[in-house]
């Protein structure tokens, strides 16, 4: 398997970091919420783990859990490969998580 780091955060981390979808969509709060097992990669890792991008609807094995993949990012700031998780969900330990406080944003 490969070293991806997982970035565990929800629907908003999106649009507050400027992603931008290239293929599916990122998860929707109603996803989140539910906890379900929804995985977005950035570009690289939709190519290091399936060689293209056209994944929609595979499936990825992320610490043990299946994860099905519904959408890709550009995140062209990134050179290394990343897979976005929903925060609600308790797998591993992922590497960063972003939280919405009354205070702002914080790790």
């Amino acid at each position: 398997g490969y070293g991806i780091p997982l970035i565990g955060t929800n629907p908003d981390y999106f649009a507050v970091f400027g992603l931008q979808e290239t293929a599916g969509s990122y998860f929707r709060k109603e996803a989140w919420r539910m906890g379900s097992r929804y995985a977005v990669l950035n570009e690289h890792a939709a190519f290091c783990l399936f060689g293209g991008n056209g994944i929609i609807g595979n499936t990825v094995k992320l610490d043990g859990e299946i994860f099905m993949v519904v959408g890709i990012v550009g995140d062209g700031n990134r050179s290394e490969a990343v897979v976005y998780v929903p925060s609600g969900i308790t797998i591993g330990s992922p590497p960063l998580l972003l939280v919405k406080t009354p205070a702002g944003w914080g790790q």
